[in-house]
């Protein structure tokens, strides 16, 4: 089973864990780096699919699970749907290119979705959100990290 980046770092105390979920190699790369390189302590594991994130959610419960809605085998709702389902499930961001009030509506109200963001999407914010939501769920757990990048535009956006 893959390790997430980050895992028994001798030198930082282990952070949040942040599963990222999206079919689009791209966007899951992308959004990847752009989270190891705002939270280094954090253990971040990229799943291509809801299945593939399951299985390693099973051992490692996640702080954070940052999803995209339409994907084939699992859509975003149904991954929440099944986090919910934990004692104490994670904050949970869902994307989509195809955004609607309805769609936002039922992602937060139905599935207990923590933020919606809409493809394309600023990364700075979204990891502003998503160390928000680790902060409001178990406070203390984004110490001070030595060697902590500000944020910036992510890989391949405009500045």
């Amino acid at each position: 089973m893959a390790r997430p980046h980050g895992a028994n770092s001798p030198q930082v105390k282990e952070g949040p864990i942040i599963v990222i979920v999206d079919d689009d190699v791209d966007v899951l790369l992308t959004l990847s780096d752009y989270f190891r390189a705002a939270i280094p302590n954090a253990r971040i594991f990229p799943a291509e699919s809801g299945p593939a994130a399951l299985e390693f959610i099973r051992e490692n419960p996640p702080d954070l699970v940052v999803t995209d809605w339409r994907m084939p085998g699992l859509t975003g709702l149904e991954l929440a749907d099944i986090l919910n389902e934990s004692p104490r499930p994670p904050a949970t961001i869902l994307m989509t290119a195809r955004p609607s009030v309805g769609l936002a509506y039922q992602a937060t109200t139905v599935h207990g979705v923590s933020a919606i963001f809409s493809k394309p999407f600023d990364a700075a914010v979204m990891v502003s959100t998503a160390l928000d939501l680790i902060e409001r769920r178990e406070p203390g757990a984004i110490p001070a990290v030595p060697g902590s990048r500000p944020l910036g535009p992510a890989r391949g956006q405009a500045t």
